[in-house]
């Protein structure tokens, strides 16, 4: 079913074949060099398109043909200004239905009316919808929702991990947000239970253990650097003072032979 009116492919000068299959298929491919930040300009993205009602997809996410022929029926009503999509999450190869990462739970504001959707430049966060806006939540069920292959494996999950608490911590640090060390413990124990048993964790195995487990760690290593911005320095700095103390033992050493 042919039911975009346009299709716009925003690359992040990808080293792949993406623009070229882009166009292959009709899709109007514009180059953005990014925010510097590891997440797609959906802000940027959405203004370049014309229509009234906009669907935004990023790069590994899909769309079932059951939720196009949904979103074709809703586009239709003037009831309406947001739809709210579930998201079924694929993690290590495996969907996942529990873990505070279910569909449902998950859903995003990604179909809506041109205008009433707000973009955050927040680490990790969606559109969000505006006071006014007549939004409406679509329940999961197979086939109709957005697939949202997650993670690869437990190196892509670390990676990305790393890059995410790099950016919270300094949101963190800029607008002068400490988190003590007992607030931090208390914080991850919480992410644990929260996922693993409030959320039912454990119905997705071995998947929903690991998963709640890497998200606990998450609260402790955004807590580390932040502690480590605040206190030390960043990254640069450490290196500086490393470079410091050995040339200061090296001086002492020749002090010493002299």
């Amino acid at each position: 079913m042919h039911w975009a009116d346009e299709v716009i492919v925003v690359d992040m000068y990808s080293s792949d074949r993406t623009a070229e299959v882009a166009k292959k298929f009709g899709a109007q491919v514009i180059l953005h060099r990014g925010t510097g930040k590891p997440y797609p300009p959906r802000e940027f993205s959405v203004q370049q398109g014309t229509g009234e009602w906009i669907l935004m997809l990023d790069a590994d996410e899909i769309l079932p043909v059951a939720l196009a022929e949904e979103l074709w029926r809703l586009s239709s009503r003037t009831d309406i200004d947001v739809v709210l999509l579930p998201r079924l999450n694929y993690f290590f190869g495996i969907p996942v239905l529990n873990s505070g990462c279910d569909p449902d739970r998950d859903a995003c504001p990604r179909f809506f009316r041109r205008g009433h959707v707000l973009g955050s430049s927040k680490t990790h966060q969606d559109f969000a919808v505006p006071p006014g806006s007549r939004a409406l939540k679509l329940p999961y069920r197979s086939g109709v929702g957005l697939v949202h292959f997650t993670y690869l494996d437990g190196s892509d999950v670390l990676d990305k991990f790393n890059r995410y608490t790099t950016l919270e911590s300094e949101e963190c640090l800029r607008e002068g947000i400490w988190i003590p060390p007992q607030k931090m413990l208390y914080s991850a124990i919480k992410e644990f239970f929260w996922r693993y048993l409030k959320c039912r964790g454990y119905r997705d195995g071995w998947c929903g253990l690991y998963i709640s487990l890497l998200y606990a760690f998450y609260r402790i290593s955004t807590c580390l650097k932040l502690h480590q911005l605040r206190l030390v320095g960043d990254r640069q700095q450490v290196e500086q003072l490393y470079q410091h103390e050995a040339f200061e033992a090296f001086a002492a050493v020749g002090r010493k032979n002299t």
